[in-house]
C-alpha cells in the first residue's frame, strides 16, 4: 500500500500519466485516418513504408533521447518531441498522400523523442518493486485514451469533419509541450552521466538474452499497429468505423490483463512471462495467417494485440533490473522493439506483395523463424550459463 501511494503522489509519475493520456488521444484522432487513407490509395505494401520508416526513424531517435534526458532534462527532451509532433500533424494536411512516408520519417524522430521519455520518467519516479505495475497502469490509462479517441473520431469527423481533428490535435499539442516543460524543466538532468553512445555496448552484453524476444514482440508490435488492421479490413470488408470497434473491444481486454501479469512480474520475475507470452503470440500470428470470417478473424487479432501489451511493460521492468539504468534501458528496450517493428512488419509485406498465396505466407514465415531463432538462443545462453556455474 505504501509503495501504491508513493507512485500515486510523485510528481513525475503524475505528469506522465496526463502527458501520456492527453498525448495518445492525439494519436486516436490522427493515426488512424492516416494509415486508412495510405492503404485506399496504395494497398497494404504502402501501410508496411510507413511502418518501417516510422519505426526506424524513431528507434534510431531513442538510443539519443536516454543521453539528451542526462544532458538537457525531461522537461526540455519531452517537449522538443510534442511540439515536433505538432508540425508533423500540420505537415500532413498540406501534402499529398504520396509524401506521407517522408512526413513519417519526421513523426517517427518526435515520437522517438517523446514517448521514451515519458516511460523513463515513470520508471524513475515509482518504487523499484513497483516498476512493472507503474508501467502498466500508464501504458493502460493511455491506451484507454487512445482506444477511445479511435472510438470518438468517428462521430467528431461527422461533426467537425478531418480538418477539425488536425486543428484541435495540433493546438492540444502545443499546450502540451508547454506544460510539460514547466511542469519538469531541469528533471533528471545530469542524471547517470552517460555522455556517449558506447554505453549502449555494455546495455547489449548485460541483455543479451533479451534482446530477440524484444526485437521479435517489436515486430509484433509493428503489425498490431497499423499492417493487421490494414490487413484485416482488406479480407474482411468491414468499413473503418467497425473495423475500429474491433480493434477497441480486443484492446481493452488487453489492458485488463496486462495489468495482472505486472503484478506477477514485480513478485515472481518478469522473464519467464516474456517468453511464454513470445511463444503465444507468434502461435496465434500462425492462425490469424489462415483466412476465416470476419468476426473468427478479428477475434485471433486479439490474441497479438493482448500479448504485446503484457509484454511491453514486463520487458521494460526486466531490462531496467537487469541493467540498473533507467533511462538508457528504457530507450534502448524501445529502439530494439521499434527496428523489429520497422523491418519485420516491411518483411513481411514484401513476401506478401512477391509471392502470392491464400495464407498470408509472411506471417508464417516470420512466426515460424521467430520461434526457432528464440529457442534456439534461449538454449545457447542458458546453456552457457549453467557450465559457467559448474565450473
Amino acid at each position: 500500500m505504501l509503495g501504491w501511494l508513493l507512485m500515486i503522489v510523485s510528481r513525475g509519475y503524475v505528469v506522465a500519466l496526463f502527458m501520456g493520456i492527453s498525448g495518445m488521444i492525439v494519436y486516436g484522432f490522427i493515426r488512424p485516418y492516416i494509415v486508412f487513407r495510405s492503404f485506399e490509395e496504395y494497398g497494404l505494401l504502402a501501410v508496411a513504408f510507413l511502418t518501417a520508416g516510422f519505426m526506424v526513424s524513431r528507434g534510431l531517435t531513442s538510443l539519443y533521447t536516454g543521453l539528451l534526458i542526462t544532458r538537457r532534462g525531461y522537461g526540455f527532451t519531452g517537449s522538443t518531441g510534442l511540439l515536433l509532433l505538432a508540425l508533423t500533424y500540420y505537415l500532413y494536411t498540406i501534402v499529398p498522400t504520396n509524401l506521407y512516408p517522408f512526413i513519417r520519417l519526421l513523426e517517427g524522430f518526435a515520437s522517438g523523442l517523446l514517448w521514451p521519455s515519458i516511460q523513463a520518467l515513470v520508471v524513475a519516479s515509482v518504487p523499484s518493486d513497483w516498476r512493472a505495475r507503474g508501467l502498466s497502469l500508464y501504458f493502460v490509462l493511455s491506451n484507454i485514451a487512445y482506444y477511445f479517441s479511435v472510438w470518438l473520431a468517428s462521430p467528431l469527423k461527422d461533426l467537425v469533419g478531418y480538418s477539425g481533428l488536425f486543428i484541435f490535435s495540433i493546438m492540444l499539442l502545443i499546450v502540451l509541450a508547454i506544460v510539460y516543460w514547466f511542469a519538469m524543466r531541469g528533471y533528471g538532468l545530469g542524471g547517470g552521466g552517460y555522455t556517449g553512445f558506447r554505453v549502449y555496448g555494455r546495455l547489449f552484453r548485460e541483455t543479451i538474452d533479451l534482446v530477440p524476444l524484444a526485437i521479435v514482440m517489436g515486430g509484433v508490435a509493428g503489425l498490431s499497429l497499423d499492417y493487421l488492421l490494414a490487413y484485416a479490413r482488406s479480407i474482411s470488408g468491414f468499413n473503418r468505423d467497425l473495423a475500429r470497434l474491433y480493434w477497441s473491444y480486443a484492446g481493452y481486454i488487453s489492458l485488463g490483463l496486462s495489468l495482472v501479469f505486472s503484478y506477477l512480474a514485480d513478485r515472481y520475475g518478469g522473464e519467464k512471462i516474456n517468453y511464454g507470452v513470445t511463444y503465444l503470440v507468434l502461435l496465434s500470428l500462425m492462425a490469424i495467417s489462415i483466412p476465416s470470417n470476419p468476426v473468427v478473424l478479428y477475434t485471433l487479432l486479439s490474441l497479438p494485440l493482448i500479448g504485446t501489451r503484457i509484454f511491453r511493460p514486463i520487458i521494460r521492468s526486466t531490462m531496467v533490473e537487469r541493467t540498473g539504468m533507467k533511462e538508457l534501458a528504457i530507450t534502448y528496450t524501445n529502439m530494439l522493439m521499434n527496428f523489429g517493428a520497422a523491418f519485420i512488419t516491411l518483411l513481411i509485406a514484401l513476401i506478401n506483395y512477391y509471392v502470392s498465396s491464400l495464407l498470408n505466407l509472411g506471417l508464417i514465415v516470420y512466426s515460424i523463424t521467430a520461434l526457432v531463432t528464440i529457442a534456439f538462443t534461449r538454449h545457447r545462453i542458458m546453456g552457457g550459463r549453467d557450465r559457467k556455474k559448474h565450473s
